[in-house]
């Protein structure tokens, strides 16, 4: 029991550094991030990746992802001049108006006045 009890352990602390080192690149790549290419790299089915990601983090993959692409869209925000429509794009939204309001939604205020917050970059 105990050596099964690590092992798993040790199985989830491999799959949560896999399903965040995947979204983390994809959140920095242009594009989708696909729930079923992480379940292959997982070598799962989708519905036990949806399992698993809820007995790691409390939250659906959905929820995950969204919490993962509003992290790098305050990188992003943060750290470069990139426009709203740039960043949101880069993060798989199919508009800027999508970006808007799912990051309104989330932090509770504006892309724009996350950004005006910070210092300006020289």
């Amino acid at each position: 029991p105990v050596e099964a009890q690590s092992s798993r352990q040790s199985l989830d602390r491999r799959r949560a550094n896999l399903i965040e080192t995947y979204l983390d690149f994809q959140s920095r790549e242009e594009g989708e991030r696909d729930e079923l290419e992480l379940a292959a790299l997982l070598g799962v089915s989708r519905r036990q990746l949806n399992r698993i990601v809820h007995d790691l983090y409390g939250l659906s993959y959905r929820e995950l992802l969204n919490r993962s692409r509003m992290d790098a869209a305050n990188y992003f925000l943060a750290n470069t001049d990139m426009s709203i429509a740039q960043i949101a794009q880069r993060l798989g939204y199919q508009s800027d108006t999508g970006f808007y309001l799912a990051y309104q939604r989330f932090f509770h205020t504006s892309p724009g006045a996350y950004r005006e917050a910070w210092p300006k970059r020289t």
